[in-house]
């Protein structure tokens, strides 16, 4: 699960970044309002924890523009105020949950655990599709045509991330961070081996090319 992390004190996010990594969570940390929406727009995250009061556009004006914007992930809002005003600003913004500073780190770890299981209980009834491929995010299982195609669970995952990128140009570096959670690789035609891995099981014996290289930018998933 990856986590971002909105925080312009360097006490609570340091603190949290450590007690999170060592949770097992990949966690990403920024301090401000808009090089947070920046990360977002550039990468999928599945939680943001974002602190209420941050320098630049506030924690508020993130959240909205985050649900303006489509972004469904997980909020849970820190704030060091306690009024009712502000518990309803975050979650009419979109918040998804609220916790007030000071906290143990024990409830916003219990927090973020409920969310997980809310969340799991969603993708019971999750179908990703795009042309003939769908994609049984609950069972993990993927069909082309209504055939059952088997995938790794890396082809899988690279299979989601592209579906769910419909349309958008992905560059090697994204790709890597989000689906290998690295930042580089020693070699450096892994992505290319895996897309061309993942387009013989989706396209057998076809000329439909859902995957298509863009030279010099990365790939992008069309819906053909």
């Amino acid at each position: 699960m990856k986590i971002i992390i909105v925080e312009d004190d360097l006490r609570v996010s340091d603190f949290l970044q450590r007690g999170l990594t060592e949770e097992g969570f990949n966690v990403t940390v920024t301090r401000n309002g808009n090089s947070a929406l920046e990360f977002c727009d550039l990468y999928d995250f599945d939680l943001m924890i974002l602190d209420l009061m941050i320098p630049g556009i506030n924690g508020i004006e993130v959240c909205r523009k985050l649900r303006t914007n489509g972004n469904t992930m997980s909020i849970i809002m820190l704030t060091a105020k306690d009024a009712l005003d502000s518990r309803l600003q975050g979650f009419n913004a979109g918040a998804d949950d609220y916790i007030s500073k000071p906290f143990a780190f024990e409830e916003l770890l219990a927090r973020i655990r409920a969310i997980l299981r809310r969340n799991q209980q969603k993708l019971q009834n999750e179908i990703l599709k795009v042309g003939a491929i769908e994609l049984d995010m609950y069972r993990h299982k993927v069909s082309v045509n209504g055939k059952s195609t088997e995938l790794t669970s890396k082809e899988f995952r690279l299979l989601e991330f592209l579906i769910r990128n419909k349309g958008r140009v992905l560059s090697h570096a994204l790709i890597l961070q989000d689906v290998w959670e690295i930042d580089s690789y020693p070699d450096t035609n892994i992505i290319d081996v895996y897309i061309h891995r993942l387009r013989k099981k989706i396209n057998p014996g076809k000329d439909d090319n859902y995957i298509r290289t863009i030279r010099g930018s990365g790939y992008i998933m069309d819906d053909v």
